[in-house]
């Protein structure tokens, strides 16, 4: 783009700045959406009445009371991302929300906002809310929005529940496409990682624990995107239709490929040792006594000790640490004109994605199951160690690790096919009233797959073997029970044959869907035409007001396999269905005081409420009062205060409680409980149970939806200002407070947390979670009448962040500093300062502050990454007429410490030094784009220009969500990105 295309320099329009082109934008001035979805002109000399997101009046002029970053398809070109939740997720305001880095999640993309869920954050597409992605986790998903036709991303910090309904409490971002779109636009592009792979402190570590690191130059995880776009006026211009297809395909990369993942990595007093899982070949035995035990080698059907070192699985180079991906997309935008009171408007969105997660083979898991002393697959010593006290006939309980090397790693595909459409009518009923009426439909269909798992009660059929005529049988064939059963021989090194492999794996599939209907109208009416506005002010009143139905609903189907819970690998599912419908009136105004006064050069008022009503919950209501003052038109001071409120979606109403294991002995259980009888009678442990619970080194607990959820309230805060001189033409900064408190956190408490605080406080909020069952465990049984821990959805307690966001922009013509034809350079700076990360969700455990930690409890209880201090970016682009467009820009992290070794006492753990601390980081990125021929567009980008290794933290240390041995969310963790690609435009 050229700068005599005005791209690069910042403009006044209407006392406001609209930046625009190939930077990182915030609009102090939002770059805003006029009534029929257009951009504003960035060189205009008049103004027309704009919309901006967060408000839906229209105004001239585009100021906004609340911080409206925006970012465009350019900035998109200049990443070079293939990728939209890459490009939200560049800014400092947005943590890293799921995305295609990530191990073991739906295959859907989201966005967060201050860290605080994707559940919090509002994601619009031209200011109309998106259906939900996944019965599992029903936000948005971004891969179904047209990353082909989106015009720019406009994001609102801050609640905007009172303009747009649930979910916008940490904020709303909308996806503006291009509806106007004229002609034919064909786009494609290429890209990939590299990487170096010089970690050789890790290479030397991996090598010391028998496994081979990858070395040298490693290139991967290539991205075809192409899409086209083609437009067309029809019936002399009253009419627009828009059309678009695109198609996109990820390759895979594999944690083998890079030398930091190569192995999972813990913690040591001098450095990181590779840990190596018990599940192994050609198998981990623990016998009653408690010996762990192998198969000897040197003669393949005796036993000698277990050592994980020599012995354990390396499990980490199966996995993912990006998944492979195939996404296609289709879709038009249209509209027709009867009259300037009625304008009918239609689009329909189609999207496709699939994409696979892979795992190290499944296996018994450590399970244990029962082996009948006189299975003829037992040598006589393996008999005789495993059968100690016990007679020929009986059957000993041991605990296996057999990993199924035999067979093929376990496999996650998910598939989701999203449908949605709109059709409205809008138009203006005089010069004074406007109307918008509309209906929506959306829907995802989702199929999950597992592929290569073990089933576990073949398994136990398998092991249950006998001698029939000298051929080891199994008991079910001998029974007729099951006369497809195989022996299966882990008793015997090399001896698991295809057939037994065959028998013992298992697959399965759940089917679900997500929908959602949409019904909503509003009136908009200008009172300045009834002599209704202040004496002040030239512009009078603006109101709107209007209703909205929303209906959601989902529902999950899973195969039998998933209900029993029989796969060893993969966690339980059991079916389930709901919807829930909201009912909502809502009003705003916007009050002009003041305008072109002294020390008043505008001032003015904005408010708004709205009233729902939940099918499940009752009735809530949201507002918002917000404030903009210039005393000159040079500088503006904003403000918004809001009560916002998010609604529990369906997956936290109506998931199906399943029961589940945590890998932790119950303290109460054993022949010396760890806790004291008056300890276990918290959780109801009776004098004469103590000291007789079995001890199974693991205790159930429940996990499912609760219909008697509350809705979620938050407050929020932003104040700030904007500067735009007029003596320094192109220049523009804004600073904005802000302060999100969320109360009544729907979330859970960890099952152990639980158990722990109760057995030590006595607190009811505890203790009334512990279900135990008629014999005082928790640990036995496998349904949902067993004793269990209960971690259902609950309210829970408080969330709040508070930061402060900088931005700044100056465009400078290099003629004005003794350059002439030197072009035009043009620097964009915008930062974000975290201030506060305080979490209050557990009664026990007071308020600790997680800004600045990386932890399993910071990023488990609070963010989905972490929070750094500070985050910015810096872009510094060049551009002349006729020349390729040069741009620089520059990312930093701030340094992050380990919330092992925080201040504060329910985070401390053991620390070590080695991963205490994440240093600063910075990254460099280097792009360029030049126009030939008029036609097309040519460009070509590396990001992380120097391959900067991302940050390596160790199992204790690591937060839970990421995979790798790495933060992930927020660094670099591929190496350089390098891409190349081309625009024809006709």
């Amino acid at each position: 783009m050229k700068s005599s295309d005005g791209a690069l320099s910042g403009r006044l329009l209407g006392g406001s700045a609209i930046v625009a082109g190939l930077t990182l934008q915030l609009a102090p001035p939002a770059l805003a959406q006029d009534t029929a979805g257009a951009a504003a002109a960035p060189g205009a000399t008049s103004v027309t009445e704009l919309v901006v997101t967060g408000s839906r009046i229209p105004r001239i002029g585009v100021t906004s009371p609340s911080p409206v970053a925006v970012l465009t398809n350019q900035e998109a070109k200049l990443q070079g991302v293939t990728h939209i939740e890459d490009l939200v997720n560049s800014l400092p305001q947005v943590n890293a929300g799921l995305n295609e880095s990530q191990i073991g999640i739906l295959g859907i993309a989201t966005v967060d906002l201050r860290g605080i869920g994707a559940f919090r954050t509002l994601v619009l597409m031209d200011g109309r809310r998106l259906n939900p992605s996944d019965p599992i986790d029903p936000v948005p998903d971004l891969n179904a929005i047209p990353q082909e036709i989106v015009k720019r991303v406009e994001v609102l910090t801050g609640g905007a529940s009172s303009i747009y309904g649930s979910d916008a409490i940490a904020g709303v971002v909308n996806f503006i496409t291009d509806r106007d779109f004229n002609g034919l636009r064909m786009d494609a592009e290429y890209s990939f990682f590299q990487d170096d792979n010089n970690y050789t402190n890790l290479q030397e570590l991996a090598r010391s624990s028998g496994i081979a690191p990858p070395t040298g130059s490693v290139a991967d995880g290539g991205v075809v995107n192409i899409s086209v776009v083609a437009g067309k006026d029809f019936d002399g211009g009253r009419g627009h239709v828009t059309a678009y297809a695109g198609y996109r395909h990820n390759d895979a990369i594999t944690a083998a490929s890079r030398d930091y993942s190569i192995c999972n990595l813990t913690e040591t007093a001098t450095f990181f040792s590779c840990v190596k899982d018990f599940t192994t070949s050609p198998a981990f035995f623990q016998d009653a006594a408690g010996d762990s035990l192998t198969l000897d080698p040197a003669t393949g059907n005796t036993f000698r000790p277990f050592d994980v070192n020599r012995d354990g699985y390396n499990t980490a180079p199966y996995q993912y640490l990006a998944r492979p991906d195939e996404r296609f997309d289709a879709g038009f935008f249209a509209n027709w004109r009867f009259s300037s009171a009625v304008q009918l408007y239609a689009e329909g969105q189609f999207a496709y994605d699939y994409t696979e997660g892979q795992f190290a083979p499944s296996g018994t898991l450590l399970n244990t199951f029962g082996v009948n002393c006189d299975n003829p697959l037992l040598s006589a010593n393996e008999a005789a160690t495993l059968c100690a006290g016990l007679g020929p006939t009986d059957i000993a309980q041991v605990t296996i690790g057999k990993r199924n090397v035999e067979g093929l790693p376990v496999t996650d595909g998910f598939e989701h096919s999203s449908y949605r459409f709109v059709v409205g009518l809008k138009g203006d009923l005089n010069d004074r009233w406007s109307y918008d009426v509309y209906g929506q439909y959306g829907v995802t269909h989702s199929t999950y797959t597992t592929r290569n798992d073990v089933s576990l009660a073949k398994l136990g059929r398998a092991l249950d073997v006998v001698s029939v005529g000298g051929v080891p049988t199994c008991a079910s064939v001998v029974d007729q029970s099951d006369p497809s059963c195989v022996p299966y021989d882990i008793f015997n090194i090399g001896a698991v044959t295809p057939a037994a492999e065959s028998y013992i794996s298992e697959g399965g599939a759940q089917h679900g869907y997500a929908d959602q209907i949409v019904v909503s109208g509003d009136v908009v009416g200008k009172l300045g035409a009834y002599g209704i506005k202040s004496p002040w002010a030239d512009e009078g009143v603006g109101i709107v007001g209007g209703a909205e139905f929303r209906q959601e609903g989902i529902g999950n189907t899973p195969d039998p396999v998933f209900v029993t819970g029989d796969l060893a690998f993969t966690s339980p599912s059991k079916p389930f269905d709901g919807t829930y419908r909201v009912y909502e009136i809502f009003g705003e105004t916007h009050i002009p005081i003041a305008q072109d006064r002294p020390l008043l050069h505008s001032l003015s008022l904005d408010l708004a409420d709205r009233y729902a009503r939940y099918s499940l919950q009752g009735s809530v209501n949201s507002y918002k009062i917000g404030g903009d003052w210039a005393p000159v038109s040079d500088f503006r001071v904003r403000a918004t205060y809001s009560k916002a409120i998010r609604a529990p979606n369906g997956h936290e109403l109506f998931q199906a409680d399943t029961i589940q294991q945590f890998p932790i002995s119950d303290p109460c259980s054993g022949p010396t409980p760890a806790a004291t009888l008056a300890q276990c009678e918290n959780s109801g442990v009776t004098p004469a149970e103590y000291g007789r619970l079995p001890d199974t080194h693991s205790f159930n607990y429940v996990v499912g939806g609760n219909i008697h959820v509350r809705p979620e309230t938050a407050k929020t805060l932003t104040v700030g200002g904007v500067f735009t001189p007029r003596f320094a033409s192109g220049f523009w900064a804004s600073v904005d407070y802000w302060d999100i408190k969320v109360d009544g956190y729907i979330g859970q408490f960890a099952p152990n947390a639980s158990l722990s605080n109760c057995l030590t406080t006595g607190n009811p909020i505890f203790c009334d979670l512990i279900v135990r069952d008629a014999s005082g465990s928790i640990s036995l049984g496998q349904g949902l009448n067993a004793g269990h821990v209960i971690a259902t959805q609950i309210n829970t307690g408080s969330f709040q962040e508070r930061g402060i966001d900088i931005e700044a922009n100056y465009a400078l013509p290099l003629g004005a500093v003794g350059a002439p034809d030197r072009g035009e350079l043009a620097f964009h700076f915008v930062g974000s300062v975290a201030l506060d990360s305080a979490i209050a969700l557990n009664p026990s455990e007071g308020v600790f502050d997680c800004t600045g930690l990386f932890g399993p409890t910071c990023t488990g209880e609070g963010p989905n990454s972490p929070v750094p201090t500070w985050r910015h970016q810096l872009r510094l682009t060049w551009s002349k007429p006729g020349f390729p467009e040069v741009s620089l820009n520059w990312r930093h992290v701030a340094h992050l410490h380990s919330e092992l070794g925080s201040i504060y006492p329910h985070l401390q753990s053991m620390a070590y030094p080695v991963d205490i601390k994440i240093p600063a980081y910075d990254y460099f990125d280097l792009a360029m784009n030049m126009d030939l021929l008029k036609r097309y567009n040519l460009r070509a980008g590396i990001s992380n220009i120097f391959d900067r290794r991302p940050p390596v933290i160790g199992a204790n240390a690591n937060p839970q969500v990421t995979p790798g041995n790495m933060a992930a969310q927020i660094y670099d963790i591929f190496g350089r990105y390098i891409y190349v690609g081309v625009t024809a435009k006709f």
